[in-house]
């Protein structure tokens, strides 16, 4: 019989948590309720040509240690870096949690989905040749593909057969795994699910947002009038999920239920959010109808908050337009802990959930001056006590990748009653239309050919590759199944990239820079090549593309198959149309999925 699946409900059971002050829940939640502020000068990396030196760093303690330890005993390779180190002992801390021992876990059909958005930190190849930095082999780049963090966490747990993806949607990477865990769980593919994100702080990355003039020289304060930018931070969370019903059988303690989620994409620009906010917009309408909830059932937002002058002005927008004239309290973590990147989404779903369990709201610390163009309750400097039912928690992106998960009080949303009748499982006809594979020696000259009014300049090889083949694909689908590229609809057309070693060239290329004529010469425009859902994100811009970018690291087969198989789950979702494109090197092969 096939199981019905419409009425799964996804319990949070589990959580673990590393942030700057913070291992574990007690902590990370003393923390923040009381508005402690764990960012300063940085200290992980020379500051030489830094202009703003400060971070949001993980210090470690006894607890630290003793996890460390525990994991190193059990998992050597899980300590080959930080991200891998980070990841593990977050997953860890949630698995216990949610009291399950390791050989009950083993016992479990477990789903595992992994953010983030430097993947492996370039610590671990910073201090690779000179050579190898300006021009990395092949060899050398699947030394350092971010796949090996879920694969560590299976190692680590002793699951070899579970299925995993990491998702590389830069800063939004933590909801998206989160989002693709409750996919799964709603499904009735797993009976648990380990979702969450991470990243270690990077040399990349404090080099390339104070290259783009985004970070701020002493505190985060977003919404505040005085803001004047972000702090980039590391950490890692994951939640235990699963659905209710399994919950409640083996008397896990619940601590939020996981109700609904939207993804989205701006298709504006590479780093810049949409002025008018209505990629948020979008996604977090999308949320509420997933949990088929209205913006009035809303008690709380999570902000991205970044404390940049656009980012913050563009999320208020969209709060303004989705919540209307009174938005609900809405505060922001990052004033003290930093931008924690792919692991943001997936810290502040902790947050969410103590938030939920303990009916308080988590404090904007730093905030002195109120900004008319910031409009919104951000809750300044201290707790407040508030019934909490419903959670939105958005996390915004790189590339207008924008995502927002709705947590709700375990009883308070209604639902229908079960339905035990056989169900006949739902097919909304996804097929694949046309396949193409697309190589290109001279990238320049075919965009100067066929797409000439595209500006290319600060492009890396891979999103001038994907766009490329998109577009060449289409001429041949014009054809063959008389579909043109200006047929498909701009607001429900996806794309889902797949690519082994993914954003590690540019990124090696960008440290070379550093190491030879200093960080302060490195191109604040190539910074973005160094995230992996560039390429993705460029052809959503260059091409209008609205729907949702994914971008995944699955390794060097399942990248491209991965793809394949997201892409058909959302045109049997939500999506008219979807890309699949794998790309490495100077190919891709893309895949347009579409119904019948």
């Amino acid at each position: 019989m096939n199981k019905n699946t419409e009425n799964i409900r996804v319990a949070v059971t589990g959580l673990g948590v590393i942030a700057p002050g913070s291992v574990g829940k007690h902590s990370f939640w003393a923390n923040m309720s009381q508005g402690r502020v764990f960012t300063g000068e940085l200290t992980a990396f020379n500051k030489e040509g830094i202009r703003c030196a400060v971070s949001g760093e993980v210090v470690p303690d006894e607890e630290y240690k003793k996890l460390e330890k525990k994991i190193h005993t059990n998992c050597p390779e899980a300590v080959a870096s930080k991200a891998q180190l980070f990841a593990v002992m977050s997953a860890l801390q949630a698995v216990e949690d949610g009291g399950l021992s390791m050989s009950a876990l083993k016992k479990e059909t477990v789903y595992l989905a992994v953010g983030s958005t430097m993947g492996i930190d370039d610590s671990c190849y910073l201090s690779e040749p000179l050579e190898t930095l300006a021009a990395p082999d092949r060899r050398t780049l699947e030394n350092y593909t971010a796949n090996r963090i879920p694969e560590t966490i299976k190692s680590f747990f002793g699951l070899d057969d579970a299925i995993s993806h990491m998702y590389m949607n830069a800063c939004a990477a933590g909801n998206y795994a989160i989002a693709s865990g409750f996919h799964e769980i709603k499904k009735g593919r797993c009976s648990l699910a380990i979702a969450g994100g991470v990243d270690a702080l990077c040399y990349t990355a404090v080099m390339g947002f104070n290259r783009l003039l985004s970070v701020t020289p002493d505190l985060c304060r977003p919404f505040d009038k005085n803001r004047r930018g972000m702090i980039v931070g590391e950490g890692s969370a994951f939640l235990l999920m699963e659905s209710m019903e399994h919950a409640v059988a083996r008397g896990a303690h619940i601590y939020a239920e996981l109700s609904g989620y939207g993804l989205g994409v701006d298709a504006y620009h590479i780093t810049t959010p949409r002025p008018d906010g209505q990629g948020a917009i979008a996604t977090m309408n999308r949320a509420l109808q997933c949990a088929s909830l209205s913006p009035s059932d809303i008690d709380y937002v999570s902000a991205h908050g970044t404390g940049t002058m656009a980012n913050d002005a563009s999320e208020s927008k969209a709060l303004l337009a989705v919540f209307g004239e009174n938005p609900p309290p809405t505060s922001s973590i990052k004033s003290m802990i930093g931008h924690t990147l792919g692991a943001a989404g997936a810290i502040e779903a902790v947050a969410c959930c103590l938030m939920m369990e303990n009916q308080e709201i988590i404090p904007t610390a730093n905030f002195t001056t109120p900004d008319e163009n910031c409009p919104v309750d951000c809750v300044p400097n201290k707790s407040r006590k508030a019934k909490l039912d419903h959670i939105v928690s958005n996390a915004l992106a790189f590339g207008g990748n924008n995502s927002s998960v709705i947590f709700s009080k375990p009883g308070a949303r209604s639902f229908p009653e079960e339905v035990s009748h056989e169900v006949i499982p739902e097919v909304r006809g996804a097929r694949i239309l046309a396949v193409h594979d697309f190589f290109c020696a001279d990238p320049d000259k075919y965009y100067a050919e066929n797409l000439p009014d595209i500006d290319i300049r600060t492009a890396d090889i891979q999103s001038k590759l994907l766009t490329a083949a998109i577009y060449d694909t289409m001429k041949n689908a014009a054809q063959s199944v008389g579909l043109a590229l200006n047929d498909l609809p701009k607001e429900s057309t996806a794309i889902v990239s797949g690519s082994n070693t993914a954003a590690l060239s540019p990124t090696m290329n960008f440290l070379h820079t550093a190491r030879v004529t200093g960080a302060l010469s490195v191109s604040p425009m190539a910074f973005p090549n160094t995230v992996a859902n560039a390429a993705a994100s460029r052809a959503s811009i260059w091409l209008g593309f609205r729907d949702k970018v994914i971008a995944l690291s699955d390794g060097p087969i399942l990248s491209g198959l991965d793809a394949l198989l997201k892409a058909l789950e959302a045109v049997n979702a939500d999506s008219d149309y979807a890309f699949a494109v794998a790309i490495e090197n100077e190919g891709a092969t893309v895949a347009l999925v579409g119904r019948q």
